[in-house]
């Protein structure tokens, strides 16, 4: 009876120590985590820098998830929104997760925002808002508007060469070669690195250290670029490994150059030289 017992015992301490087990690998690591002194989130698991929108950076905290045991997501960015009554709950704006590159699937609930050689980061919005009115609606809409908008996100990640780059070729200037080729990503955006193409032109660059802005002026031409915005700046800095990058429709709409594009995204722009 005794031996019995024991065995009892035994099974049940065993199937315990099972469970706590079990539940200790598939458990998240999750803390709140602070920004640096740049506002950025530099991602753990996969090599990606996210910068947190000026726009937001009042307005929000940002808690991450690690997940221990195999599976799909391996890290969560959690983006909540902080009600100007500090009583209230905050409430959930924005998901970026990081999957493993073979384990992305489109029916997962998140959009694909972006990839690196083994990771691909994509996102999930809140629903809806839940605030019913004052300043909280105005700035939550705000926000999940541009939270939605994957476009505007990948402006604000990068990530080290062959990550979100699909395609890399040459850019050539009134006929001269820049030195920095041209970057498609998986959106199928053309960038062309600002400093090299707009001082090919005949325009002065400068660029703010301490905002990350660039201005780029001629005469009486004069245009800022910036590097962290709300969404309602159409055309906004993307940094590719250390490189300032914008659009070829910057060029094309604000600059009035020619812009031609082939298919394999060599980029040819032409327009006579400022002096």
């Amino acid at each position: 009876m005794k031996k019995t017992c024991f065995i009892l015992a035994f099974v049940f301490i065993f199937q315990i120590l099972s469970i706590i087990i079990v539940s200790a690998t598939a458990a998240t690591v999750s803390s709140a985590y602070p920004l640096d002194v740049n506002q950025q989130i530099r991602g753990r698991v996969a090599p990606f820098t996210l910068d947190v929108p000026l726009a937001w950076r009042r307005h929000i905290e940002v808690q991450r998830e690690f997940f221990q045991n195999p599976q799909p997501i391996l890290e969560r960015i959690m983006f909540h929104y902080r009600p100007s009554d500090l009583s209230a709950s905050r409430t959930l704006l924005l998901e970026i997760a990081v999957f493993n590159r073979d384990d992305w699937r489109e029916n997962l609930g998140y959009t694909r925002l972006t990839e690196t050689d083994n990771h691909v980061l994509a996102l999930r919005t809140a629903p809806s808002n839940p605030f019913v009115f004052g300043a909280d609606r105005l700035l939550f809409d705000n926000m999940l508007r541009d939270a939605s908008n994957p476009a505007f996100l990948i402006g604000y990640i990068s990530v080290p060469a062959g990550g979100d780059t699909v395609v890399r070729n040459t850019v050539s200037v009134n006929g001269k070669r820049m030195s920095s080729p041209s970057v498609m990503n998986t959106l199928r955006v053309v960038f062309v690195p600002v400093r090299e193409v707009a001082e090919s032109l005949g325009y002065t660059v400068n660029w703010d250290s301490a905002s990350g802005n660039i201005t780029i002026s001629s005469g009486t031409f004069f245009t800022t670029l910036v590097r962290d915005t709300n969404i309602r700046q159409r055309h906004h800095i993307v940094n590719i490994d250390g490189i300032s990058y914008v659009s070829t429709m910057f060029f094309l709409q604000v600059m009035q150059c020619n812009v031609e594009i082939d298919e394999h995204s060599n980029v040819r722009i032409s327009r006579e030289v400022r002096r």
